[in-house]
């Protein structure tokens, strides 16, 4: 671990891959497995080659907040610094917004939440 990886981002999909951390971060970053309550997956297709890595027409997933208690999203925490977190924004290229959640170990963590735009809007 960096010594100064002082940022918890909890990593449910691509982010989790070994080849996308060393190409985002530098580094391969082991992660702390958690839960995060009141979310869900879901998923879509990408329309354009704005997400991250992925071709036009992948499908890829992403986090949305319902609020549910019995809704969850199985992933680990990343601890990451300042500065790999910003490779993590720019890797996500605005598609998604980060938010601060509380994990279900209490743990507080970034995640990147929200729904990819609608085809054709950019």
């Amino acid at each position: 671990m960096a010594a100064d990886a002082d940022q918890a981002l909890f990593a449910y999909g691509v982010l989790r891959d070994a080849d996308v951390q060393l190409d985002t971060f530098g580094r391969r970053v082991d992660a702390v497995e958690d839960v995060l309550p009141g979310h869900r997956l879901e998923y879509a297709r990408t329309e354009d080659a704005g997400v991250g890595a992925r071709p036009p027409g992948a499908t890829h997933p992403f986090a949305r907040r319902t609020g549910d208690p019995r809704d969850k999203i199985l992933g680990g925490v990343l601890r990451v610094t300042a500065a790999e977190l910003d490779a993590a924004d720019e890797y996500h290229l605005g598609r998604y917004r980060r938010a601060s959640v509380t994990l279900l170990s209490g743990t507080r963590a970034w995640i990147y939440v929200g729904e990819p735009p609608a085809a054709g809007a950019d």
